[in-house]
């Protein structure tokens, strides 16, 4: 991954200045023989091209990845909503990539989760299994549990093909007036376009 675009809410601009390159504090790092410290900056501010949009109004997950349509144009990006931190052997993201080479279709990160934090999830409805590769039949946002349609819980992480910007360009305002980015994945999920993994 070479380019990531980051889309900001309102109070989020230190997001944006940890990321933007800092040459007063490469300088100043240099100079005081802090070598070790100006090379990790200097390669982190290097490893990726990171752009920023600005999400003005709370209107939904939805609303947020809609911003990225133009970034992602018609090709396949990844996605990963900043509520959790995953440590993996093989990154995570690699392990998606490699899901979607195999199906070419969107694919949605899960992990077996069977205690009551189900509930907190996106929770599957998974059809035929090939190992850890399931067919998504469909995604319900924070279900009752006596609604659950199953034991996988989305990760928030995901690798998606620009068939979610047309899904999202359609959905209507839900609660609270937000856009909800889970419909548009359910929506591509039941025309047999998503994959869990």
């Amino acid at each position: 991954i070479t380019d990531i675009l980051i889309v900001l809410g309102r109070g989020k601009e230190p997001i944006k200045k940890y990321f933007t390159p800092s040459p007063a504090l490469e300088d100043s790092l240099k100079a005081a023989g802090k070598t070790e410290l100006w090379e990790i900056v200097k390669k982190t501010s290097s490893m990726a091209n990171v752009t920023f949009v600005r999400q003005d109004k709370p209107l939904g997950s939805g609303d947020a990845v809609r911003k990225a349509a133009r970034f992602a144009g018609n090709e396949p990006f990844a996605l990963a909503w900043g509520d959790d931190l995953i440590f993996s052997e093989k990154p995570v993201m690699g392990q998606l990539i490699d899901a979607y080479g195999q199906t070419g279709t969107s694919i949605l990160g899960v992990q077996a989760m069977y205690t009551y934090d189900i509930i907190k999830y996106g929770v599957v409805e998974e059809g035929k299994s090939e190992g850890r590769l399931h067919e998504c039949l469909s995604v319900v946002e924070k279900p009752p549990l006596d609604k659950i349609p199953g034991h996988l819980a989305s990760l928030g992480r995901y690798v998606l093909t620009s068939e979610v910007f047309a899904e999202l360009a359609v959905l209507k305002p839900g609660l609270g007036g937000e856009i909800q980015f889970t419909d548009a994945v359910d929506a591509l999920a039941k025309k047999g376009r998503m994959y869990d993994y």
